[in-house]
């Protein structure tokens, strides 16, 4: 598990240290530096253990006039990671290479594994990979469904059910999205498989074009988070894309079932269904309030501010006092309907 980081001089950020938690939230406005905290544990992974395709997801960032904070000309960009109680660091000067001081065990796709806020919707053709799960989009993740489908899954939510991933796939989608449908695969040849939707009452397997977007961001998520391990990490960027709010409560539900499975979850987040929910997963003591941390930042120069919940799920501040959440994300539509009232 990812304890903490300290990160100094980094794109936007200038000093910051952040705790993190089995369930850690990150919000705030765009472009004010949510991205580049993830981007820090990609840059500690990647040149711990370098890998292809996360080697794309840094492309943008690892280069000096990219990751200098621009509010500061001279100095060094300094990270520092504290993970299952070890800490690694890396550090690079102007027109320099990053060096690392010493090499972290997160490596892509065994204990880290990322789905990105550009990932993949809907999809009738689809590919398979040797190398990769996953694929940081999404690009992979039907094709490893397609091959492992039939696997007994380690987290079941429910003892009951059939205990494949297929079948706890098609548990999840019911509890998550509300309908009963399945994903149902076909390959086309070596590299390439076809994708259908199988759905209660209907004779025929169906395209995902047919059924909502949301459906095929949503399944991605599930399918992902059914072959995780405990003590893997998972970092997700907005997984309320394409969901109406009872759907984005309910994966919120799903991704705390995680949690208590002993996977660390980290969200990017803009939405406020998301925190509720997880309010509401401490309240009625399915989260405990202490495996949960938020981290806010209101704008590209301002700080973080941490909050977090007490055992009732009310928002309490770094000393356990409660106080409200930081002005700018609850209050925003508040403001608007006292306006028209």
């Amino acid at each position: 598990m990812i304890n903490n980081i300290k990160i100094s001089n980094f794109k936007n950020i200038d000093e910051e240290f952040l705790n993190f938690k089995p369930l850690t939230i990150l919000t705030g406005i765009n472009s004010s530096g949510k991205s580049s905290v993830l981007q820090t544990i990609f840059l500690v992974s990647y040149y711990s253990k370098p890998n292809i395709t996360l080697e794309k997801v840094i492309s943008k960032i690892d280069n000096f006039k990219n990751i200098k904070n621009n509010r500061i000309r001279k100095g060094q960009s300094h990270i520092k990671l504290e993970v299952n109680g070890q800490s690694y660091s890396m550090s690079i000067e102007a027109n320099k290479e990053w060096e690392i001081k010493t090499k972290v065990d997160l490596e892509f796709e065994k204990n880290l594994y990322y789905l990105s806020a550009g990932r993949i919707g809907q999809e009738d053709i689809s590919q398979y990979n040797k190398n990769l799960k996953f694929g940081t989009d999404g690009e992979y993740i039907f094709g490893y469904f397609d091959k492992n489908k039939n696997i007994v899954v380690e987290n079941l939510y429910n003892q009951g059910i059939d205990d494949t991933l297929a079948g706890q796939l098609k548990f999840w989608i019911k509890e998550v999205l509300d309908i009963d449908l399945e994903p149902f695969t076909q390959n086309v040849n070596d590299t390439n498989l076809s994708i259908q939707y199988k759905i209660e009452g209907f004779a025929n397997p169906i395209s995902p074009f047919n059924v909502g977007t949301g459906v095929s961001y949503a399944i991605k998520i599930l399918i992902m988070g059914l072959c995780l391990k405990k003590g893997d990490i998972f970092i997700v960027e907005n997984p309320e894309i394409h969901l109406h709010p009872k759907a984005i409560s309910n994966l919120m539900w799903f991704l705390a079932f995680l949690v208590k499975s002993g996977i660390q979850i980290i969200i990017e987040t803009h939405s406020e269904h998301i925190i509720n929910k997880t309010r509401y997963c401490i309240y009625k003591n399915y989260l405990d309030d202490k495996d949960v941390i938020v981290h806010y930042k209101k704008d590209d120069i301002a700080k973080f501010e941490t909050i977090k919940f007490n055992q009732n799920g009310n928002i309490v501040d770094i000393n356990g006092n409660l106080t409200k959440f930081p002005q700018g994300f609850f209050d925003a539509n508040l403001k608007e309907l006292m306006e028209l009232m």
